[in-house]
C-alpha cells in the first residue's frame, strides 16, 4: 500500500469545486466551481490561502470546465527562465464552459 499525506488544503469556492487544471509549468492550479467563479491558486506561496486571482465568470451559471493555459503559447514573449513577460502582452490565459452553454476566454498581466 502506498502512504499519503496531505500537503496543503485550499479554501475559498462558495460551492462544489467541478474542474481543476495545472498550468504548463506545475506551479499553479485554476479551479471552476457551482460559485459561477474560477480561481487561480499558487502552489508555492507559503504563507496565506495561495488565492491569486479570482475571475467574475460572466456564466450565469455552474462553470463546469477550465483550461489552463489553453492558448498558443508561443504567441507570447518569454524572458530567460521561460516566464511570460506580461509587460509584452503576455499573461494567464483560461478557457471555461458553463450550464448556460458558453465558452469563455480570459487574460490577465500576471506572469
Amino acid at each position: 500500500s502506498t502512504d499519503a499525506a496531505l500537503v496543503k488544503a485550499y479554501t475559498g469556492h462558495l460551492s462544489w469545486i467541478l474542474r481543476l487544471s495545472a498550468s504548463s509549468d506545475g506551479r499553479r492550479i485554476a479551479s471552476s466551481s457551482a460559485d459561477k467563479t474560477i480561481k487561480i491558486w499558487d502552489l508555492g506561496l507559503s504563507s496565506g490561502n495561495g488565492l491569486v486571482h479570482t475571475f467574475d465568470t460572466g456564466h450565469v451559471d455552474m462553470v463546469w470546465g477550465v483550461d489552463f493555459d489553453c492558448l498558443d503559447t508561443q504567441q507570447h514573449s518569454r524572458d530567460e527562465d521561460g516566464k511570460v513577460d506580461a509587460a509584452n502582452g503576455g499573461g494567464v490565459r483560461l478557457a471555461s464552459c458553463g450550464d448556460d452553454g458558453m465558452i469563455h476566454i480570459y487574460s490577465t498581466n500576471e506572469s
